[in-house]
């Protein structure tokens, strides 16, 4: 049954009759596997049930984050995040990408809420997944092959967050200073040659132009935010956390780059693949018996005590 054909009040009653106790919402498809082997760990000896839902799936147009942030707003407000229902404990945990909303003050804080530590959940599936071997599935291409052309994976990931880390001192200055123009978090890098390549310092200068246009502060006062948040850029990255502000997606875009030229150098015809095709992939590569996904499963069981 299409679920936006329920209000949200007759979709909460949906939930609580539902044989399901436990209700997961999160933004996209990868999310929906990755985060449903969170809840199946962490209620590994209880007894409720869970269910995981794409914001797509709820009684809102739209999706994203904004929709599951409103449903959430909706379900607090009435007191529906833990509820009870005919003798049965309803409650409802939503899964968030944090993106840069901890920089900007505009995160919000509930045991109900879980964020990302990174920018997205795609940045954590690189960083702890089989980069190679998701690669090489979904392109079709020799596991040995792909190896040899990426080397060591970390260095790899290194490698493609430094190449494009003026477009992520440009989005994210366009971000803190709420300036809508071309370089922004939803598109790929406009300045690097190729997007694998070295920064066209032309596009680069285009682009710090448009920012200065849309601004709307002096000159002197732009120059100087201008180098203020290209020291707080430099800082993420001197100390390897530009994951906070570098989007995961980013990756797959410089791996799809990767597989292009893999193809070309070594003349052979990969399949075509998408950035979901690639987290998809890295998903189902990653080890979930590994202590980095306790980011997840320890708010997942504070959540939990709602049924205590």
């Amino acid at each position: 049954m299409n679920r936006l054909h329920h209000s949200p009040e007759g979709f909460i009653k949906l939930l609580q009759m539902s044989r399901y106790a436990i209700f997961a919402f999160v933004e996209g498809h990868v999310d929906r596997y990755f985060y449903g082997r969170v809840c199946e760990i962490g209620l590994q000896g209880r007894q409720e049930g869970y269910f995981v839902y794409r914001s797509s799936e709820l009684p809102w147009q739209g999706g994203g984050k904004n929709t599951l942030l409103q449903f959430f707003s909706f379900a607090r407000d009435r007191g529906f995040l833990c509820s009870d229902f005919q003798n049965k404990r309803t409650g409802l945990v939503f899964f968030l990408d944090k993106d840069i909303d901890d920089l900007v003050g505009t995160q919000v804080v509930n045991d109900h809420l879980i964020y990302t530590r990174y920018y997205e959940l795609e940045n954590h599936l690189f960083r702890s997944g089989k980069v190679t071997e998701a690669c090489a599935g979904s392109a079709c291409l020799d596991l040995g092959l792909v190896r040899n052309e990426m080397g060591n994976e970390t260095d790899w990931i290194v490698g493609a967050a430094r190449q494009w880390k003026e477009w992520t001192m440009l989005c994210y200055f366009a971000k803190k200073q709420n300036i809508n123009c071309t370089c922004n978090y939803g598109s790929n890098s406009d300045i690097n040659i190729g997007q694998n390549g070295e920064v066209d310092m032309a596009a680069y200068r285009n682009h710090v132009a448009e920012l200065e246009l849309g601004s709307s502060v002096s000159r002197e006062e732009f120059q100087a935010l201008l180098r203020a948040i290209g020291a707080e850029v430099d800082g993420y990255y001197a100390s390897s956390q530009w994951d906070r502000i570098f989007r995961g997606k980013w990756y797959a875009a410089c791996l799809q780059g990767q597989v292009k030229r893999i193809a070309r150098v070594h003349e052979i015809t990969p399949i075509h693949v998408n950035i979901d095709t690639f987290t998809r992939a890295l998903a189902a590569s990653v080890d979930y018996s590994a202590q980095w996904v306790g980011l997840f499963l320890q708010p997942f069981r504070q959540f939990l005590r709602c049924f205590a």
